[in-house]
């Protein structure tokens, strides 16, 4: 209650977003720690969140911030499709190749298109 209490409330200063994006990226709480460094316009919190998600596969975050900060380089969506199919999750892996243009990722199946989005960060 108390989060969303603080997401909704529209004088929320950036220093606060950062402070509890911080906390919530400190406890591997990706999703809750983007809603704060979006809010606050965190862009060191945001570029922090761009580079772990990239590194562990997690489209669903890098999903987000390409709808608030624009296209991401095809490159980053590629290495997360790696990421994530070496950590095993392939529904992932596959939202990923999709993303970066990859031709050839309907081969595993399409999981993962559209809104049928698995995420468990």
């Amino acid at each position: 209650m108390k989060k969303k209490k603080l997401l909704d409330d529209p004088q929320l200063p950036p220093a606060v977003c950062r402070e509890y994006g911080d906390l919530f990226l400190e406890h591997g709480w990706l999703a809750d720690a983007l809603e704060f460094y979006l809010k606050g316009n965190v862009a060191e919190g945001l570029a922090q969140l761009h580079k772990l998600a990239v590194a562990s596969g997690d489209a669903f975050i890098l999903e987000r911030l390409q709808q608030a900060q624009g296209p991401l380089a095809p490159e980053a969506w590629q290495q997360a499709a790696a990421a994530a199919a070496a950590a095993g999750q392939e529904a992932l892996a596959q939202w990923a190749r999709e993303r970066s243009g990859e031709a050839g990722g309907a081969a595993t199946g399409g999981a993962g298109k559209g809104g049928n989005h698995a995420h468990d960060a």
